[in-house]
């Protein structure tokens, strides 16, 4: 499922010689770091600071307080944000993956299982097919996209109680 890339800027345009300072969203610095080499190429005078990656949250705030020109989110704007005079521009999507150490031989595991998984219900990889070992898995913060993306499409993840060892 494609999660949105967002990029939110305040309405003020730059101006010649200016320079623009990004930050925010850790998954999306990569992006923004090929984006602003292009831009550097193609305009004189003006200069792109990327910031060291946060979050998406830290991004937007760092934007509200004036420390940044751009912030980098990998979520939409609240309500409070909008009103506030941010505006959001989506300048690209993202994937959002679940994935396995490739020394885990495992195929075609179930949106039931992976919800069992993130449960606590399935605490081995031999319940799902694989080899004797004990799963540890890991998310991202729940305001981020990605559990967001898992919650609106995989029916059992929209209520889940993740178990206290996920990581």
């Amino acid at each position: 499922t494609a999660a949105l890339a967002l990029a939110i800027a305040l309405t003020a345009p730059a101006s010649a010689g200016e320079k623009i300072t990004i930050g925010g969203a850790s998954g999306m610095i990569p992006i923004a770091q090929e984006l602003a080499k292009a831009f550097g190429t193609k305009t004189k005078g003006d200069t792109v600071e990327i910031e060291a990656p946060t979050s998406s949250p830290a991004g937007i705030k760092s934007l509200q307080q004036g420390k940044l020109d751009i912030a980098l989110s990998s979520r939409t704007l609240t309500g409070e944000e909008t009103a506030q005079g941010l505006q959001l521009k989506e300048f690209a999507r993202v994937r959002v993956v679940l994935a396995v150490n490739k020394s885990v031989p495992v195929k075609n595991i179930t949106s039931e299982q992976v919800c069992g998984i993130y449960a606590g219900r399935i605490k081995n990889w031999r319940e799902v097919g694989g080899p004797e070992r004990p799963l540890f898995p890991l998310t991202r913060p729940s305001s981020e996209t990605d559990p967001q993306i898992l919650r609106a499409n995989i029916e059992c993840f929209k209520n889940l109680k993740e178990a206290e060892t996920v990581l």
